[in-house]
């Protein structure tokens, strides 16, 4: 704290722009937190920390390797996670393949390769705008500080992280098929932020901007290299 008021001061005596006063960081601003090897116990499904509480996880895989950091995270909508960091994790090498595939994005379609396969475009955005819509029209009209309006902003993040699950979900399969199938994947060079910013049909952009693109190809890109590191990778 001392620190923090000390460089205040300077900006205040050195006239650097806004000097923003200092305050303690409240519990709406305090998300996450991580822990090392100490503070915190895992027994089965249960997780012990230190001066907090006793917690049950519902864990989405076994733990594997040794734990050598523990992050807890609480999202907008009030849900809580727990992400374990760990060391000496055994590999899981997928069968080596030496089919290609090429991969090329449509607006009708999510994707369509060149083995003939087409993909449909979920639009999760677009089916969930409408009761997303009503959900923000709600908010707007609550009175700022009052519980009503608290119960309304959780909803709707709530609803938020559904459709951001939901896409994410869809973008892991897809691309899990792919690097599973083929050896080598290559992409159709597509300039997703002239498409987004500049396009002059805005139903479309909005239909790019929901498939998400860009963070499929970063999928493809990121799991297919690790799985080859060798000049097999071949980007589009």
């Amino acid at each position: 704290m001392d620190k923090t008021f000390k460089a205040f001061f300077s900006r205040v005596k050195n006239g650097q722009g806004k000097a923003g006063f200092p305050r303690f960081k409240s519990k709406d601003r305090y998300n996450s937190f991580t822990l090392k090897q100490t503070g915190w116990r895992l027994e089965d499904k249960y997780l012990s920390i230190r001066n907090v509480g006793r917690f049950k996880l519902r864990l989405s895989r076994p733990i594997e390797g040794i734990i050598k950091t523990v992050t807890i995270h609480r999202e907008r909508s009030g849900h809580w996670y727990v992400c374990f960091a760990c060391d000496n994790v055994p590999e899981r090498k997928l069968t080596p393949s030496d089919k290609s595939v090429g991969i090329h994005m449509s607006n009708d379609k999510f994707c369509a390769d060149s083995d003939g396969e087409c993909i449909e475009n979920p639009k999760y955005f677009i089916q969930a705008e409408k009761r997303l819509r009503i959900a923000q029209r709600i908010l707007s009209h609550r009175v700022k500080g009052s519980k009503r309006r608290e119960k309304a902003r959780i909803l709707l993040a709530k609803k938020y992280e559904k459709t951001t699950n939901q896409r994410d979900y869809f973008l892991h399969k897809v691309a899990n098929k792919y690097v599973a199938g083929y050896g080598a994947i290559y992409i159709e060079d597509v300039n997703i932020n002239i498409t987004d910013k500049n396009h002059e049909n805005h139903s479309v952009t909005k239909i790019v901007q929901d498939a998400s693109w860009g963070k499929f190809f970063e999928l493809l890109n990121s799991v297919s290299c690790a799985r080859k590191r060798n000049d097999q990778c071949q980007p589009g």
